[in-house]
């Protein structure tokens, strides 16, 4: 049995390099490298591989299906990367898989259907990127999940209603998009939601039979003036 492979990566200057891993390492950690592209295929030799950082690189397109054989592996860092398309596809069976950080990218979208029927994901990090448009019914699903953040994006609108399920959700962060309206009656059902952002500019609306609740999240407490009531 081999107890060591290879990491080849392409640096932005052209210059292509190798780097020797062991496979039973915890944490692969290729960060800050001015990577341009690596190929993850050897990942598929390491067994213990619970972390993949490869954030502060020049990484505009990557293959992820090799870490789909990573069973597990739970945190993802692409952050501060250049991507500008991304399948999560090979995290659809990912048991242990909690955190996904692709912030400060070029994002136009991003597919969550592969986590319809996870259950232990619990961050994504999806802020400062170029998101139009944003599915949130996969997280139905999640019911571990409690930290969404979406800040500085391009979405006009978004449903929030899949969120309803998620009980634990504790920040939700939507500051720098340019919604016009955003109807928030799923959030007086989420008790553990702590911080929730978004533009003084964006129109906060909820279904009127939620406007003499008792009880509600301490995120939502100071927007109260702001909502405007909707028969259902």
């Amino acid at each position: 049995m081999w107890e060591k492979t290879t990491i080849k990566y392409q640096m932005a200057t052209g210059e292509v390099f190798e780097s020797i891993i062991g496979r039973r390492i915890p944490e692969l950690d290729f960060s800050d490298r001015a990577i341009k592209d690596i190929d993850l295929a050897p990942l598929c030799e390491v067994d213990d591989l619970a972390v993949v950082d490869l954030s502060n690189n020049e990484i505009n397109s990557i293959n992820l299906e090799p870490l789909s054989r990573c069973s597990r592996l739970r945190v993802v860092n692409l952050s501060y990367n250049s991507l500008e398309h991304l399948s999560l596809v090979p995290f659809a069976n990912m048991q242990y898989l909690e955190t996904i950080d692709v912030s400060n990218n070029q994002l136009r979208s991003i597919e969550l259907a592969p986590f319809n029927e996870h259950s232990s994901l619990r961050r994504l990090y999806a802020g400062h990127n170029k998101l139009e448009s944003l599915d949130l019914k996969p997280f139905s699903k999640c019911a571990e999940f409690q930290f969404l953040i979406l800040t500085d994006n391009s979405l006009t609108e978004l449903d929030l209603n899949p969120l309803v399920r998620c009980s634990k959700l504790t920040y939700l962060m939507l500051a720098g998009n340019p919604l016009e309206e955003l109807d928030i009656s799923a959030l007086f059902h989420l008790y553990n939601l702590e911080v929730f952002t978004v533009d003084e500019s964006t129109r906060l609306i909820a279904d009127d039979r939620l406007k003499s609740a008792g009880v509600v999240p301490l995120a939502l407490v100071d927007k109260i003036r702001r909502i405007e009531w909707r028969s259902h």
